[in-house]
């Protein structure tokens, strides 16, 4: 009966300890409420913030240098009417009968397209 006694009273001694302070409560409950507003929380999540934000810069430049290190291809086949380039001329051959070229629906002044002559 007594290491009965002993295993009820280690459950009631169990402690939550916070891990931004170390502080020790006595309830699951006592330890939410407490990161409410634990100051240190606050500085943490502040801290991840940044490290999330200096994470996407860096990835961000490290798509920009693979970017930069593709070499450009060189679009041997223009069409005559938009300057549009394709790699082969079969490309070029299916795009030709479908284009209404780049002046067709283009303002004069600011090169805008557009989808009726109206805005023009």
């Amino acid at each position: 009966m007594s290491s009965n006694n002993e295993t009820h009273s280690d459950v009631r001694k169990k402690e939550f300890l916070c891990e931004f302070c170390d502080k020790k409560l006595a309830s699951k409950f006592s330890l939410d409420r407490h990161k409410l507003v634990c100051k240190k929380s606050e500085i943490n999540d502040k801290n991840t913030i940044r490290n999330v934000e200096n994470t996407i810069r860096n990835v961000e430049n490290t798509i920009q240098n693979f970017e930069n290190a593709i070499p450009q291809v060189n679009k041997r086949f223009n069409c005559k009417k938009c300057d549009k380039g394709y790699n082969t001329l079969r490309l070029l051959n299916d795009h030709e009968p479908k284009c209404k070229g780049l002046n067709v629906l283009t303002c004069p002044r600011c090169t805008e397209r557009k989808a009726r002559s109206r805005g023009i």
